[in-house]
């Protein structure tokens, strides 16, 4: 490599070397960025899906969100949403919200670090290798960084957990907001 930037012809080292980036990239970048977008588009759903069912409760209610309401931190801005608009807690189960928020921390690493391992909020950044591997995130190493890259395993589970996760909070809020119809056990209507 020192060949070329010396302005000497190219030598055959410099070929190999070649060779190895371009590899690099096709085996370690494109996965990363197939996934790492599919990824954003999952988050995304959710996002957008949290905040409709946000502003029809505030509609509803009467009570109306602001249009700038979920320009801060998703979780802060969903929970305080959600409960001035309708009561409901945005988020009752722990165990869902804690990989709600894996999630999202791994989408940020991966938006917004472009994958680094280092830069990586603590609940991801502090996993062993062998805990990456188990919650569906390799681990690729180019010349100078760790990447996280999630597997398409981990996409189906982020995929399900999104679903899973809207579906009951439409439900929680259409309950709390329409409350079911009395029937003949609930005792004589008034």
């Amino acid at each position: 490599h020192d060949h070329a930037i010396q302005g000497v012809l190219l030598h055959s080292e410099d070929r190999t070397f070649d060779l190895d980036a371009l590899e690099q990239q096709v085996t370690h970048l494109l996965p990363k960025l197939t996934r790492g977008g599919l990824l954003l588009t999952i988050w995304s759903t959710l996002e957008r899906s949290v905040q409709d069912i946000a502003f029809r409760a505030g509609r509803h209610t009467s009570n109306p969100l602001s249009p700038t309401h979920f320009r801060g931190p998703f979780f802060s801005a969903a929970k305080t949403a959600l409960l001035s608009s309708c009561g409901v807690n945005a988020f009752p189960n722990d165990a869902q919200t804690t990989r709600l928020k894996f999630l999202a921390s791994v989408r940020n690493t991966l938006i917004h670090h472009d994958g680094r391992l280092i830069e990586a909020p603590p609940n991801v950044s502090t996993l062993g290798p062998q805990y990456l591997a188990q919650a569906g995130i390799q681990l690729e190493r180019d010349y100078d960084f760790v990447y996280i890259v999630p597997t398409e395993e981990f996409l189906d589970e982020a995929t399900a957990l999104v679903e899973t996760y809207v579906r009951d909070l439409a439900d929680r809020v259409f309950n709390a907001l329409v409350p079911p119809p009395k029937t003949d056990r609930d005792g004589p209507s008034v």
